[in-house]
């Protein structure tokens, strides 16, 4: 059964050491300018082990804050879950070392503690939905957040979709009936678990832009083998935007922070001229 619950975000993330006086210049320079810069990405951090099977979420912490993304969707999200971690609070840890609101949409509970999917984000987050997605195999969610920025909405989503084809179909048709409730820019990022051949990826894809798949990482996977290469065939991480985003640059940062890579996207958006 599927269940979505709308939230007004309103303190929960709000981290008192960020400055809304910048995100206002910064929203102002870009009126001026008559474009929108946004930088996004995308990483499954594998509950905070690294590709040697250690904890770290410093260096977690570090990657993002050296790649400098205005919004991060974040899966496998470790909330006092698991002792690999030592029962860390990924979450509320990150948005406080990065200076960055946040959103966190659990997917499965236990004996108090939750896995997920993960929003950071520079901007303030004016709404929240989190949206159990339907499957027979685990419990998969749906992060989606919407911010204003430079005076434009944003909608930005990020998931972990399921192991098998069948959920995944379900899953994406229930993400699509989502999505097509609202207005403005959309984002789509996640692990979903499918090349881009998988039948629940193409119906995801189809009013979507795959930034990979037009830049020079077309051919690069996105999590390692066993021999911790990147094969092109292992493609399971993605951005997606509406064509009323175009992109100046992407990237598929190779580290050993996790089993998956991070995707970064530089992003522009033409604000109208009431805005």
């Amino acid at each position: 059964m599927t269940k979505c619950k709308f939230q007004v975000f309103i303190l929960a993330g709000l981290l008192v050491l960020f400055t809304p006086q910048a995100i206002k210049a910064e929203a102002i320079q870009s009126n001026q300018r008559g474009v929108l810069p946004l930088r996004v990405m995308t990483f499954n951090i594998h509950g905070g082990i690294n590709w040697s099977g250690v904890f770290d979420l410093n260096s977690l912490a570090d990657c993002i804050r050296e790649n400098d993304p205005d919004i991060v969707g974040l899966q496998e999200v470790d909330l006092a879950w698991s002792s690999m971690s030592g029962f860390h609070d990924i979450p509320s840890e990150l948005a406080e070392r990065l200076h960055m609101y946040y959103a966190f949409a659990a997917s499965r509970e236990r004996n108090n503690g939750y896995f997920g999917n993960l929003i950071l984000s520079k901007y303030p987050i004016l709404q929240q939905w989190t949206c159990l997605l339907p499957g027979n195999l685990e419990q998969r969610s749906l992060a989606f957040i919407q911010i204003m920025v430079g005076g434009e909405k944003i909608n930005f989503l990020t998931t972990h979709l399921g192991l098998s084809e069948s959920d995944r179909l379900q899953q994406v048709a229930v993400i699509n009936e989502f999505v097509n409730q609202v207005t403005g820019p959309i984002i789509i990022s996640g692990d979903f678990n499918g090349s881009d051949n998988d039948p629940a990826v193409k119906e995801l894809k189809q009013n979507l832009l795959d930034l990979q798949e037009i830049s020079d990482y077309r051919d690069c996977g996105t999590f390692r083998s066993k021999d911790g290469t990147l094969n092109p065939t292992s493609k399971m991480d993605y951005i997606l935007v509406t064509p009323e985003l175009s992109f100046s640059k992407f990237q598929v940062v190779d580290n050993y922070i996790s089993d998956h890579v991070p995707l970064i996207a530089e992003l522009t958006l033409q604000l109208s001229a009431d805005k």
